[in-house]
């Protein structure tokens, strides 16, 4: 594995919740979905595959398939960007094939432009910007972080401002501009500690 890999993967277990707690959404969400339909079944398939992915890359494709369609036929355009989300996730961190996740992020921004929810957006940059990090494509991941930065300064997602700015920590300690990489984590750590968000700070 390559050391920028191996960052990837380290903050990816930052971004996820223990297994066990895990485990006990994924059964609660289960029992919920049994009652649901619509926009909001599609929301809780996409919920699903997410949380799938950090267990079982099969089940979270699934899911994620099955959102899209559902997505597609009743029209639901946030829940067609976030399936398209969760299966870039999918070709990055659970199958390492950060060129499809790529292709399939590049893909899903004009699909994400025009949804009123822009973190859905930001979602779709963070998935490209991990996905040309781990290629070393740093100039471009930086800047899809900073595409981030600005939506984030817009909605006020302190979460994504901080992983957008961890990101770019990570970029410029690969590309060994270590004074920039402190200066981006110490940012990225005020912002998780200034929005109570321990687990990401820690």
């Amino acid at each position: 594995f390559s050391w920028h890999f191996l960052l990837y993967i380290a903050f990816l277990l930052c971004l996820s919740c223990s297994c066990y707690a895990q485990r006990a959404k994924i059964d609660s969400l289960k029992r919920a979905l049994l009652f649901q339909q619509d926009s909001i079944l599609v929301d809780g398939l996409n919920v699903l595959s997410l949380a799938y992915s950090y267990l079982q890359v099969d089940t979270a494709d699934a899911y994620a398939q099955r959102a899209y369609r559902d997505a597609v036929n009743m029209h639901y355009q946030r829940g067609l960007v976030m399936a398209l989300n969760n299966q870039a996730h999918i070709a990055g961190y659970a199958l390492n094939n950060f060129p499809a996740q790529e292709k399939i992020s590049l893909e899903t921004i004009p699909l994400a432009t025009g949804i009123k929810d822009k973190r859905v957006l930001a979602d779709t940059y963070m998935n490209l910007a991990l996905a040309l990090f781990c290629q070393s494509h740093f100039d471009r991941s930086a800047e899809a972080c900073r595409m981030i930065i600005n939506l984030a300064q817009e909605t006020g997602d302190k979460k994504g401002m901080g992983e957008a700015l961890a990101v770019l920590g990570s970029i410029s300690f690969e590309s060994g501009n270590y004074e920039k990489s402190f200066e981006y984590f110490n940012k990225s750590l005020e912002v998780f500690t200034n929005s109570g968000d321990s687990y990401n700070k820690a």
